[in-house]
């Protein structure tokens, strides 16, 4: 006999509801002549919520973005320790 539970997340969100918008955020800079970055993600968030998005998988970004977001992390708290 097969039992089927329901998946639910903290906030009470059923997965079976989940509106899931995979986002590649190095794309976000396109026209702009840099890669998009986290910054661009949010700025992105009110429209991808309008659109009944919610939930968000990112994609994995490249390795030069990655090492600009910690370093611009680095600058804003002063170490690369916090990191």
């Amino acid at each position: 006999m097969l039992t089927q539970t329901k998946q639910v997340l903290t906030d009470g969100t059923r997965i079976e509801d989940l509106v899931i918008y995979e986002l590649h955020v190095n794309a976000l800079g396109f026209g702009q002549n840099r890669a998009g970055n986290l910054e661009d993600a949010i700025n992105l968030l009110p429209q991808l919520s309008d659109l009944g998005i919610n939930a968000i998988e990112l994609l994995p970004m490249s390795t030069a973005a990655y090492r600009g977001i910690l370093n611009s992390i680095a600058k804003k708290s002063g170490s690369s320790h916090t990191l």
